[in-house]
């Protein structure tokens, strides 16, 4: 990132009006410094922020049932499963086979 380096690893599973617990940041930033000698955290920030979830912990991944041309891809962690759930998403605008099967990650299984 231009502006400097992002360090994250976190997810806390709690009310929508829980306070941050900034402890798990500040060992995130301590594992930080163990893996990069000279890590100077000055001017770093702390933050933490609500994200959606489904109640499976699954993504949804597919055609709107109300608009086949609309896609959904959202509800995944972050950047981890990103990248697929971008190869999944093209594959279905393109009209080829999915890699893999998407029927557990469809919006209407709810």
């Amino acid at each position: 990132m231009e502006p400097g380096l992002r360090v994250s690893g976190i997810s806390e599973f709690s009310g929508l009006d829980a306070p941050p617990r900034y402890r798990f940041a500040d060992v995130v930033l301590q594992h930080a410094r163990d893996l990069i000698p000279g890590l100077n955290p000055a001017g770093a920030s702390r933050w933490m922020g609500n994200r959606p979830s489904t109640p499976d912990s699954l993504p949804i991944i597919g055609p709107s049932p109300h608009n086949p041309n609309v896609l959904f891809a959202f509800g995944h962690f972050g950047l981890t499963l990103g990248a697929i759930s971008g190869k999944l998403i093209a594959e279905m605008a393109a009209g080829r086979p999915t890699t893999v099967d998407t029927t557990p990650y469809r919006v209407d299984r709810f």
